[in-house]
């Protein structure tokens, strides 16, 4: 299973990430999200190290999001 998710960096997103390691087990999780004002990596802190690196992708800031949606084509 691969999961993509927008606005990981925000509080439900950030809590949904770690919710889904918890209790899946994804192949991979992508977080998409621009870092606007509701965004912050630090929410993400401590998940890598935490779950471990299962193809987890972090924080892609892009100004074009839809550009990081056609880069990750396979979902």
């Amino acid at each position: 299973m691969r999961i993509l998710v927008t606005g990981g960096c925000g509080f439900i997103g950030s809590n949904f990430i770690r919710y889904v390691l918890e209790h899946y087990n994804p192949a991979s999780v992508t977080n998409v999200d621009v870092l606007t004002y509701a965004g912050n990596m630090a929410n993400l802190e401590g998940v890598v190290e935490q779950y471990g690196d299962r193809g987890i992708e972090f924080g892609v800031r892009m100004r074009q999001p839809r550009r990081a949606f056609e880069r990750a084509g396979r979902y």
